[in-house]
């Protein structure tokens, strides 16, 4: 029978305090059930460091050889010795080609021998006016005569100069016959080989000798550093690092990977490229054994000062949201929780950011973690993965 002060019939009312029951979370005896307890959540943390950091320039360039030589030849002839190989190491002086000399030597005896007529000629021409000059002194010659004899020893003299000067030429000719390396370096590919014939100052070179220690390192860096740079390096030599990419990071704290050297900086230009704005510089790379090759990629960076007191935290503890960067900082002693921190970053690198404002030196800051953290959050700190392993 249904009750007409109810829509739902007598077995649905029996049934439905169940339901609410159930329902409301609430027992049988009428305890309110707690909700679970969320876990705090795992980070690995890190110290905000205060120290003295270098400033330094980051940019890009290119290793060059400081001098670079195309070996051409200043005679004709044909190549009969080239006593050494490709891509080989030479020092200045060493003998590079021999050309075919034979015709220079039979020319320059040929002008030895004139050389010896000429002397000859001039011994008796020095004789004759000899005599014709203590002839005039005493009346037995006329001035024509001594005027001849005086006019034929200028020729004889003048003949002789020349046979010495042509004899200067082709013993220069006979040298040039002999090519050697004008520095030391490493030569590359022989454009000529063994027996060709080669033409004097021909457009294309023999071989080319690249110097391998030291070598230069050029590269540009934007015109608002310029001011900066002449500053510092009116009070010392400014150092100049770099790294071969991939092979490994250049830090804030200016480190060196195993693959990277430091020189010293050499020259600036005297102008600023208006096409892009920057300044081109260039340093000298020390490079014995000859690590290096001219013309490899590399990264740079250029030593200004050093920053005292400056705030230090690792790289991988920056984030960033639609409101800029920020970091989690771990606050309190027992119960531990992440406050999200708004921060300004002065510079960073792979390795470290420079804080200009946000931290503080000695704070705790989350590296690994954090894409799971809210301001807030309750947070268990566990040791990073080297400090396990040495405890």
């Amino acid at each position: 029978m249904m009750n007409r002060l109810s829509p739902f019939p007598l077995r649905c009312r029996r049934i439905l305090p169940v339901a609410f029951l159930a329902l409301s979370g609430c027992s049988a005896s009428g305890e309110v059930k707690a909700p679970p307890k969320v876990p705090p959540v795992l980070v690995v943390t890190a110290k905000a460091e205060r120290k003295s950091v270098p400033v330094r320039v980051l940019t890009q360039g290119h290793l060059e050889a400081c001098a670079k030589v195309e070996v051409k030849s200043r005679i004709d002839g044909e190549i009969v010795e080239m006593p050494f190989a490709e891509g080989a190491e030479v020092k200045a002086g060493q003998l590079l080609y021999r050309i075919d000399d034979r015709t220079f030597s039979s020319q320059l005896a040929m002008l030895k021998a004139n050389l010896r007529r000429d002397q000859g000629q001039l011994e008796l021409a020095r004789s004759q006016e000899k005599r014709r000059k203590e002839l005039l002194r005493t009346k037995a010659a006329s001035d024509d005569q001594y005027d001849t004899s005086k006019a034929a020893l200028i020729v004889a003299e003048a003949n002789v100069l020349a046979d010495e000067a042509a004899m200067r030429n082709m013993e220069l000719n006979l040298d040039y016959a002999r090519i050697r390396a004008p520095i030391s370096g490493r030569v590359g590919h022989q454009f000529l080989k063994l027996g060709s014939l080669v033409k004097a100052n021909d457009t294309s070179p023999l071989v080319t000798i690249h110097q391998m220690d030291p070598l230069c390192l050029g590269f540009s860096v934007p015109e608002r550093h310029l001011p900066t740079i002449l500053e510092q390096q009116a009070k010392r030599a400014l150092p100049v690092t770099f790294q071969i990419p991939e092979a490994g990071s250049l830090g804030v704290s200016g480190e060196v990977g195993t693959l990277g050297g430091e020189g010293r900086l050499t020259w600036i230009d005297n102008s600023v490229d208006a096409s892009t704005g920057t300044v081109p510089l260039q340093a000298s790379i020390p490079n014995p054994g000859g690590r290096f090759w001219p013309g490899q990629f590399v990264q740079v960076r250029l030593g200004l000062y050093d920053q005292e007191g400056a705030i230090v935290v690792p790289t991988q503890a920056l984030q960033s949201n639609s409101k800029g960067r920020f970091l989690f900082v771990v606050k309190g002693e027992k119960e531990k929780s992440a406050e999200l921190r708004p921060i300004t970053v002065d510079r960073e690198d792979e390795r470290e950011a420079v804080i200009k404002a946000g931290v503080e030196g000695g704070e705790e800051v989350v590296v690994i973690g954090q894409w799971r953290l809210t301001n807030g959050a309750k947070v268990e700190v566990k040791p990073a993965a080297g400090k396990a392993e040495r405890s």
